[in-house]
Order: structure tokens, then C-alpha cells, then sequence
């Protein structure tokens, strides 16, 4: 990147110059002045004035260096402007190279995130099985199934905390997996204590099926976001 204070550093430098040509000016008009008059003391700006409206030469020698004077002050000036347009330039590049890579590692942390969620999902969905709910009725070991129930409430949790951060619009399907799941628990604590057929508890079936659906329109709706992410 261009130095954003180049530009001042050549205005700076260009006006010491014009200071500098200006002051060599008027010594060396005070100079002619006294060897032309052979005056000792040095003149005013009248005097000066009057001495090169009466003499040509020292007329042309100043018009001379207002001339270069002005050189001085307009290369300078496009000088000064043309390091803003470049630094402006060079600053503007920067910027836009720096949000790429911003838009490009948010990106990246979506696609993980979503990777992530959809695993979390899918895990609780071969917990919530019917087959692995047969498993747990069936064993009817009242400690297995609370640990179970423990588990599958911390994967619901981190997916909640994850929708919570990335992904808002999963949230209102997640809280309905998580009432679920306390629907489903609470029947197989009833049919384990009773040792009965889990059929006979349609709360557990409808439970799990709900589980299931809901489960299946989040990933679905990942899919999607994915598709929109890469899009």
C-alpha cells in the first residue's frame, strides 16, 4: 500500500521550494539594486518596486523566475493530486482484498457449522429410532434410559446453542424436538416401571415419529442453505 502521507510529504516539499526560490528572489533583487544604485542600505518594496519598472532586464530576470515559480507551485500541485489518487487507490484495493477473505472464512465457518449440525441430527435421529427405542423398552434398565435421555438432551442443546448463533430460523423446529424428547422419556419411564408393550403407549410412537420429522425438515432445510451458501 502507498504511504497515505506521500502526497503531504511532496506538498510539504514543494512548498519549501516555492519559500526558498521566493526568498533567493528578493535577495538577489536587493543585491542588483544596490550595486545598480550604489546604495548601502538595502531598498524597500517601493524602491524595488519603481527599480524593475525601470529597468527592463531585471523585468525579464523577474518575470523569468515568476514563471518558474508558478512551475514550481502547479508541479507540486498535480504532483500532490496524483499521490491522493494513487494512495486512495492502493487503500481502496486493500480494503476490498481484506473483506474477501473476511466473506470467505465467515463462509467457511457456515459450511462447518452446518456440517456439524446435520451430524448432531443425525445422531439423534438413530437415537430416537424405533428400533433403538425397542431396544431401550424392551432391556428395561430404568438407568440406561435416563442416561440415554441425559445424552440425547445435550446433543439437542448443542444444536440449539449452534441454530442460536448461525442459524435462527432452525430454532423454532429445534424446540419442538426438545419438547419431544421429554414426551418420549417420560412414556418410556411408564413402560420400562411396568414392564408393558410399547405399543400400548401411543404418546412414545407419535413422540418418536414427530422427532423424526422435524428432524428430517431441519436437514433438509441445511441442505438448502448449503446450496444458497455455495450459490
Amino acid at each position: 500500500i502507498a504511504d497515505p502521507l506521500s502526497g503531504f510529504k511532496i506538498h510539504k516539499e514543494t512548498t519549501y521550494a516555492m519559500l526558498a526560490a521566493s526568498i533567493e528572489l528578493e535577495k538577489t533583487l536587493r543585491i542588483l539594486y544596490i550595486i545598480w544604485f550604489n546604495e548601502k542600505n538595502m531598498p524597500t518594496l517601493t524602491e524595488l518596486s519603481i527599480f524593475i519598472k525601470d529597468n527592463g532586464v531585471i523585468a525579464g530576470a523577474l518575470l523569468t523566475s515568476i514563471v518558474t515559480l508558478l512551475g514550481l507551485i502547479m508541479n507540486g500541485y498535480f504532483q500532490h493530486i496524483n499521490t491522493k489518487a494513487l494512495c486512495k487507490k492502493d487503500v481502496d484495493l486493500q480494503c476490498q482484498r481484506l473483506n474477501d477473505e473476511k466473506n470467505k472464512a465467515l463462509l467457511s465457518i457456515q459450511r462447518d457449522n452446518l456440517i456439524k449440525l446435520h451430524r448432531l441430527l443425525s445422531k439423534l435421529k438413530l437415537s430416537y429410532s424405533k428400533t433403538s427405542q425397542y431396544f431401550t423398552t424392551e432391556n428395561g434398565d430404568i438407568e440406561k434410559n435416563r442416561t440415554n435421555y441425559l445424552a440425547n438432551r445435550e446433543t439437542v442443546h448443542e444444536a440449539m446453542v449452534m441454530a442460536a448463533i448461525y442459524f435462527p430460523k432452525f430454532t423454532d423446529d429445534l424446540n419442538e424436538i426438545y419438547l419431544q424428547t421429554d414426551f418420549a422419556w417420560n412414556a418410556q419411564e411408564e413402560i420400562i416401571k411396568k414392564s408393558t408393550n410399547p405399543t400400548s403407549y401411543p404418546a412414545l410412537g407419535s413422540a418418536i415419529e414427530i422427532i423424526e420429522k422435524t428432524i428430517n425438515t431441519i436437514q433438509n432445510k441445511i441442505s438448502n442453505t448449503a446450496q444458497e451458501l455455495e450459490g
